[in-house]
């Protein structure tokens, strides 16, 4: 990838195993076919496997890439400092710009750490099927509303153990297996997701400690989605605010709401 120019596409024609602390920087209009093969980076560090910038870039430019039929796994890291391990890693902070992935017929694959995390940066997602394994926030995207939404779309979300963290979401799939929220709504904007699918299993959860979607701000909205939570007397959707044309399928409480302000329909 660092030798190719925009307008080139990058093809895999063989799986590869890195052992050294290397992460790949995407580049603005260098695409990578992986025809089906596996890229793994497998190292004891910290270090994403593949970033925009090397660390949080103010005056960058907007990188826009398509990456399809690729395999991308992160093992074994270290997910308690910065860049935690992740598969994809955004640092892009530049006013006017974001970095956008086409992440169609990829899979996307953390053990440990965060399979995509986009902090208050400037990230889009289309597409993509993302796997892990890691206790808790499993995907994090929360780039800023105003010029991001939806910021991820016609991707699936699937963990054993965690969930996904998102702002604005539109036909999406999230499933938890084992997390306490099958989605988390995240904080600080007028969010929304919509006509998305969200199963929160519950394997492995005690009664009453799963919320099929967790909303993590007034603002947010949830619009003609589908939400199923397994278990006993769990939350189908806790804190809700605005809601229109919802499915909710709970043994316990199907929604919970408190405070004025409450609009669901």
């Amino acid at each position: 990838i660092a030798a190719a120019s925009a307008g080139d596409v990058v093809e895999v024609f063989a799986d590869v195993v890195e052992t050294n602390p290397v992460t790949i920087l995407f580049k603005d209009g260098v695409n990578i076919q992986g025809n089906g093969h596996t890229y793994t980076l497998d190292h004891s560090s910290s270090m994403a496997a593949f970033a925009d910038y090397e660390a949080q870039e103010t005056s960058g430019t907007s990188i826009s890439c398509s990456i399809h039929n690729f395999n991308m796994r992160r093992i074994n890291g270290d997910d308690s400092s910065v860049e935690f391990a992740s598969t994809i890693y955004i640092h892009n902070d530049t006013a006017g710009a974001d970095t956008f992935l086409d992440l169609r017929g990829s899979t996307i694959y953390s053990d440990n750490g965060y399979t995509y995390f986009c902090s208050y940066r400037h990230g889009r997602v289309q597409g993509g099927r993302f796997i892990g394994d890691r206790d808790g926030g499993a995907f994090q995207l929360n780039a800023p509303t105003n010029t991001h939404y939806p910021s991820l779309y016609d991707a699936v979300c699937d963990f054993s153990l965690g969930y996904a963290q998102v702002g604005s979401a539109t036909n999406c799939t999230f499933i938890s297996k084992g997390g306490i929220y099958g989605l988390q709504t995240v904080t600080g904007g007028d969010y929304k997701i919509s006509n998305c699918s969200i199963y929160a299993q519950a394997v492995g959860r005690g009664s009453g400690a799963v919320q099929g979607v967790r909303i993590g701000n007034t603002a947010n909205r949830l619009e003609d989605c589908y939400v199923s939570v397994g278990g006993t007397n769990n939350y189908g959707v806790y804190g809700a605010t605005t809601m229109r044309g919802c499915t909710i399928e709970s043994s316990g409480i199907g929604v919970f709401a408190s405070g004025a302000g409450q609009n669901i329909s």
